[in-house]
């Protein structure tokens, strides 16, 4: 194990020298109070540091964390091999790989065979903003229907549903009672999203996670510990 090494850059980028590893950290000064250290889901280390604080304080913070950043990025690790290999021609759809086919001519029509795993629509999958939109659509399509049925089905009233590309969040309730939900839950398995728009549910009766809330939840959804499992470990990865 090679010694802690330490070189600023004049781009407040860090190198970090730790158990003979290379790790970057990204330093950025804002006006905050405290400085914070964070791991991105990339493994990138991002830290953020008070405006006047200098840079032996801020060095002798990193140092006293190169242990929270072992374990961090072993974790990050232990992610990254639960994921779902996908290939080019693949899309994680309900929590399987499907084949996919563009077909240009097929315009906003989407063909989905469930029983050989394919589907055929115009999308060009290989540019990013497409293939978003694309699973939007389909979150569209799935969300606010099961939305209404489970509302309806276990008494919730609930106002508007709407479909975002969220990057920490898999849905919110708000005191209105209006449903967010990202979109990529349609790349989750039907028991984990039918599980996540339970729980949002819940949110319209009680805006907190205590005793009172995880009862309904569970009188709704008896094997939510499934569910939770899945989001807290594939569900990261995705």
């Amino acid at each position: 194990m090679s010694d802690k090494n330490y070189h600023y850059t004049q781009n407040l980028i860090v190198w970090l020298m730790h158990y003979n590893e290379l790790y970057d950290v990204y330093i950025t000064r804002k006006r905050v109070k405290n400085i914070t250290l964070r791991i991105k889901n990339d493994g990138t280390a991002l830290c953020t540091a008070p405006m006047r604080l200098s840079w032996q304080d801020i060095d002798v913070f990193i140092q006293s964390h190169t242990t929270w950043l072992e374990k961090q990025r072993k974790k990050l690790a232990k992610l990254s091999a639960l994921r779902v290999s996908i290939a080019e021609n693949e899309l994680l759809f309900r929590g399987k790989k499907y084949q996919y086919i563009q077909v240009k001519e097929l315009a906003s029509l989407v063909l989905f065979d469930h029983e050989r795993l394919c589907i055929r629509a115009a999308a060009d999958m290989n540019i990013p903003e497409e293939k978003e939109a694309w699973y939007i659509e389909q979150a569209l399509r799935i969300i606010p229907p099961k939305v209404a049925y489970f509302a309806e089905k276990f008494g919730f009233i609930y106002k508007n549903v709407t479909i975002r590309n969220q990057k920490t969040k898999w849905g919110s309730c708000s005191a209105k009672k209006n449903l967010n939900f990202n979109y990529k839950l349609v790349q989750t398995p039907d028991y984990v999203l039918d599980y996540l728009i339970l729980h949002e549910l819940a949110h319209t009766e009680h805006l907190h996670h205590g005793p009172t809330f995880w009862a309904r939840v569970e009188q709704c959804c008896p094997d939510y510990k499934k569910a939770e499992h899945y989001l807290r470990h594939e569900g990261r990865v995705l």
